[in-house]
């Protein structure tokens, strides 16, 4: 819609400059608003009510509770674009995910004040502090603040099966979860294969194939020493995987690259020849990257020519755009990378995860299950494993019968049941 507005005809231009406008002015808006709002914290982006509440000294016992479990409003436009892009049913499950994770139905015991934090209430995260299935490190040690707790820390001392953060104990139930139903809704799906494009030709893109394939054995071998084998493992999985990320893109519009890169580490993991942790934690997560990469290109191009044929671009010209596109992005993309990472260095390390302006939610859930797969030991709490298979089967079962339930004079209620 928007490259059709751009290119309307004479008659439609009035209308093409009006959306172009709005575009310009949104873009300029969220710019603005971006870096204005590192000269005015906690006017222009983060509101902090909650800590407010504690310096006023207004209803500090639910007020410290609340914000020691990360609750704030973030007026970031990425997000609220993002949320009106998306249909309600994604908006709602990530916000009811949220909830199930992190609300706090009551905050303290009234009787016990700030004196100790073993009877906190909620769902799932407060549940397991009040039962000591997870544990948060202090904040402070200011007086005023001695209270406030962060319970999302994956450093060394909270990711363990002995003493997990919340977020650690979380971490297993939500990627498995996601593991199963993006396997499951794939291979449930009833799709009829459509007619190849007779534009682009096997010649013109099976030997860049062979060329990748032969060049990264070596590479990855001498660089890494990652076996030849274990290449090839992975450039497989990438290649499976990919098809069941289209498919899951196709269908929802959101690619499961994270939770399929998991898989392909839970393979290689029983795989990995290196005598050391370190050596497999590292090819571990090479495997995982090969996935991810194969899976993320497959489903931008696939996006695109979707786009294209809506369009009705020629295919063959659209490929070889993507080409030099592809070749251009090759030597952008780390200089980018390299810029994002020296103007955030917190999200290259485990610490200070609280403070850090982009959590990176799924770098970490990466890093720690590389940690997990390689242990002599499984470090995963047993409780977590459990919740992980109960949401799993709830999960796999939702998928199946929005896939056949449905159907027929059951489809009416797919409009207004989404599960």
């Amino acid at each position: 819609m928007t490259i059709r507005s751009m290119h309307q005809a004479i008659e439609g231009a009035y209308m093409a400059r009006r959306k172009m406008r709005a575009l310009v002015v949104a873009f300029s808006f969220a710019l603005l608003l971006r870096v204005v709002s590192q000269y005015a914290i906690g006017i222009f982006w983060d509101w902090y009510f909650f800590t407010w509440l504690i310096s006023s000294g207004i209803l500090v016992n639910q007020a410290t509770a609340i914000e020691s479990w990360g609750w704030f409003v973030e007026w970031t436009p990425a997000f609220i674009g993002s949320g009106m892009l998306v249909n309600l049913n994604v908006a709602v499950s990530f916000l009811a995910g949220s909830g199930l994770a992190w609300y706090l139905s009551r905050t303290l015991s009234h009787e016990l004040q700030l004196t100790t934090w073993a009877h906190l209430r909620g769902i799932i995260g407060p549940y397991l502090v009040s039962q000591g299935f997870a544990f948060g490190e202090h904040r402070s040690t200011d007086p005023q603040w001695s209270h406030l707790m962060s319970y999302s820390s994956l450093s060394s001392d909270f990711a363990n099966a002995d003493r997990p953060s919340p977020r650690y104990w979380l971490l297993w139930p939500g990627v498995i979860c996601m593991m199963a139903t993006s396997l499951t809704g794939p291979s449930s799906s009833s799709g009829t294969p459509s007619e190849a494009d007779e534009g682009i030709k096997t010649w013109m893109w099976f030997p860049g194939l062979l060329i990748v394939i032969v060049v990264s054995c070596p590479i990855l071998k001498i660089q890494y020493d990652m076996l030849i084998i274990e290449t090839l493992l992975a450039f497989f999985l990438a290649f499976i995987l990919s098809l069941l990320a289209i498919q899951a893109t196709v269908a929802t519009d959101q690619p499961p690259l994270g939770t399929l890169s998991k898989v392909s580490q839970v393979i290689n993991a029983g795989v990995n020849s290196q005598p050391t942790i370190e050596g497999s934690q590292r090819l571990n997560l090479l495997a995982g990257a090969l996935t991810n990469i194969g899976g993320s290109q497959a489903c931008d191009l696939i996006g695109d020519f979707r786009v294209g044929y809506l369009l009705g671009t020629p295919s063959r010209q659209q490929y070889t755009t993507q080409m030099i596109g592809t070749s251009l992005a090759t030597f952008i993309s780390p200089g980018i990378f390299v810029l994002f990472a020296t103007a955030y260095p917190c999200i290259l390390t485990t610490e200070n995860t609280a403070t850090c302006e982009f959590s990176a939610s799924s770098v970490s859930a990466w890093r720690t299950v590389a940690v997990a797969v390689t242990e002599p030991e499984l470090p995963i709490p047993s409780s977590s494993l459990n919740l992980a298979t109960i949401m799993s089967f709830l999960g796999i079962f939702a998928v199946l019968v929005r896939h056949f339930l449905w159907r027929g004079k059951w489809a009416k209620c797919a409009l207004t049941i989404k599960i």
